[in-house]
């Protein structure tokens, strides 16, 4: 069994959580396929947790380092919107 650090998920987390997805060979799914989901998870996860970054950094005044995890926050919206295109291009090719 995988163990993570506190705030992060395993790969096994993640199947759970996205309904049971797995890598091909367990559901069908393609490797491309289950990495665009795991990467887009991920980004999601680290956006949320960063607008806290955002507020500590804030509150002790130091704007600078806000900043700079608005831009790390607004860096991860954009790849995971870039994933949600390519799972949709995939879904798109799968059913065409």
């Amino acid at each position: 069994m995988t163990t993570a650090s506190p705030g992060t998920a395993t790969q096994q987390d993640i199947h759970r959580r996205i309904g049971g997805i797995m890598p091909a060979g367990q559901t069908g799914f393609s490797d491309v396929t289950f990495d665009l989901i795991s990467v887009q998870y991920h980004s999601l996860k680290a956006g949320h947790d960063y607008g806290q970054y955002v507020r500590d950094a804030k509150n002790a005044g130091l704007d600078d380092v806000a900043s700079f995890f608005e831009h790390v926050m607004a860096e991860d919206a954009d790849r995971a919107k870039r994933c949600h295109e390519f799972l949709a291009k995939l879904q798109g090719a799968n059913t065409g």
